[in-house]
């Protein structure tokens, strides 16, 4: 993982959380990420009232975009329904410059888990990540809520079933290029 991103643990903004890692990520890879001038405005995300879930994240969005455009963040989002595969192959032909947050059920991806995971609204983020051991990128997963990252090349098994229980809903971030 990026040493520069940090993933924040919170049982009450997972989407908020890891929007706030992909973006990161995304401008990490494009080398727009400025650590410090931008942490403001993503801690944002990690309070429920702008993190809670993927329809309060668009909304954290659409009133930040241009915020973000003037730091330096070329992005773009979109609201999507899209099966597992499909969502996390679009990501990886990205090569780091794309991103999506999943929202998921915490039981179905964590079965084991003790947690009362029906109360949790939670969510991952899918990203590259590159390997500096052999210079290979392969999508990684983060998790807010248990503040881990899997990966990379080691999605869970039961991402699927948990992406499919919340309707396969989902944000797919992109990076849209330099002015």
């Amino acid at each position: 993982m990026s040493g520069e991103i940090t993933i924040t643990e919170t049982p009450t903004a997972c989407a908020g959380a890891a929007t706030s890692f992909v973006l990161r990520q995304i401008a990490y890879r494009a080398g727009t990420l400025a650590p410090g001038i931008q942490d403001a405005i993503f801690h944002e995300l990690h309070a429920a009232e702008h993190g809670d879930r993927l329809s309060v994240v668009e909304s954290w969005f659409a009133r930040r975009a241009r915020v973000l455009h003037e730091l330096g963040y070329r992005l773009r989002y979109r609201r999507i329904a899209s099966p597992t595969r499909e969502l996390v192959a679009w990501v990886e032909a990205g090569r780091g410059y794309r991103g999506a947050v999943l929202a998921t059920s915490y039981q179905r991806l964590h079965p084991d888990a003790t947690a009362a995971g029906e109360l949790i609204v939670h969510a991952v983020g899918v990203v590259v990540e590159h390997r500096a051991a052999d210079g290979e990128d392969s999508v990684a997963m983060i998790d807010p809520w248990s503040r881990t990252f899997i990966g990379p090349c080691s999605l869970p098994s039961t991402l699927d079933a948990a992406h499919a229980e919340r309707e396969y809903q989902a944000l797919a971030f992109h990076w849209i290029g330099w002015s």
